[in-house]
């Protein structure tokens, strides 16, 4: 098309840009606030930069009455639907406001799902990790939020980062950690929790199911291979290894199967040779 290089490009140009979309707001600049004060109270106003753009931390595709649409969610705390608009490109639709930077969004089975940290009513004074469940088939309809119980109205104790819906099931992975799994109970129609699993240091970078187990990546630089039903870890791949004798002195230490630092992301990869999870 229009490459610099012409003819003689070496390049192989199977990417194409198609449209950018300005997807999130300015953060508030730490560094440049306004101080006020009327002799009784002190207040502080925060200047926003717009170079200081809070950062897009997932987008979801929709596909709805033969169009495509994008969710976008971002560190500014909202998502945002967008629709393509032929020779306009993507159009805001609606937004958002989650009180909180939003982490992860997934589309399955006409449902919108959000995982985000924001204020729980119980606990005013600290952020908690939720996840927020919206019919995209009535969206005006309040959403669906996930509790662990009803003294306990939220999902996670921090910020929710991964979600993976895997039919009926939901599987969360928070930043302390922690994993869960949720299963859709028709009676009381809500997301119960079932299952958690415990073991990760860090937060939870991916999340990826192959037939009965499910794998979690972390920031603790691991990878857990667990039985979905029991909850129990079955395997961990680390850059050591477990029961390993140390090597001799001066001898080169054995090759490592797992990372040497975070595990940022999981894909799962369905083949005629069966099923297989890339990690990077």
């Amino acid at each position: 098309g229009n490459c610099r290089n012409g003819n003689t490009c070496n390049f192989a140009h199977v990417v194409k840009l198609h449209a950018v979309i300005e997807a999130s707001s300015p953060m508030p600049d730490p560094n440049d606030t306004q101080n006020s004060s009327n002799g009784y109270n002190s207040h502080t106003q925060n200047r926003y930069n717009p170079k200081n753009m809070a950062p897009v931390s997932t987008v979801a595709l929709w596909e709805t009455g033969g169009a495509v649409k994008l969710f976008t969610g971002s560190h500014d705390g909202f998502w945002r639907l967008w629709n393509y608009v032929p020779n306009s490109g993507f159009v805001k639709e609606f937004e958002h406001n989650m009180g909180g930077p939003v982490h992860s969004l997934v589309v399955a089975s006409n449902f919108l799902f959000c995982g985000f940290e924001s204020i729980s009513p119980m606990l005013p004074e600290i952020t908690v990790g939720m996840v927020h469940a919206w019919n995209l088939a009535n969206p005006t309809d309040p959403p669906l939020e996930f509790q662990m119980s009803p003294l306990t109205p939220y999902a996670h104790a921090t910020g929710v980062t991964q979600l993976l819906v895997d039919g009926q099931r939901v599987m969360s992975g928070s930043k302390d950690g922690s994993v869960k799994l949720w299963s859709f109970d028709a009676a009381s129609n809500q997301f119960m929790l079932t299952q958690t699993y415990l073991g990760h240091a860090r937060e939870i970078t991916g999340l990826a199911v192959a037939d009965t187990v499910l794998w979690s990546s972390s920031t603790d630089g691991s990878i857990r291979i667990w039985d979905i039903a029991k909850g129990e870890c079955q395997f961990v791949i680390t850059m050591a290894h477990a029961g390993a004798t140390p090597p001799p002195p001066g001898s080169a230490p054995p090759q490592s199967p797992g990372h040497t630092n975070a595990v940022t992301s999981l894909v799962s990869f369905k083949s005629p040779n069966g099923v297989f999870i890339l990690s990077g």
